[in-house]
């Protein structure tokens, strides 16, 4: 249990961002496609290291 509730924000967001994209896919399937690409794009850049530790 400890260790699912370490993981819970990132899934929710994965989560999020996969409810985003369908329901964009819904209305417009070329739209959807930019969207996913820009929600994929922020969630690496959410997960990345982003340097600065010495």
């Amino acid at each position: 249990m400890k260790n699912l509730i370490t993981y819970l924000p990132a899934l929710l967001v994965f989560v999020g961002f996969l409810f985003v994209s369908v329901g964009i896919f819904i209305i417009n399937v070329p739209i959807g496609l930019i969207i996913s690409g820009i929600l994929l794009f922020a969630l690496a850049y959410m997960y990345s290291n982003k340097g600065g530790h010495t």
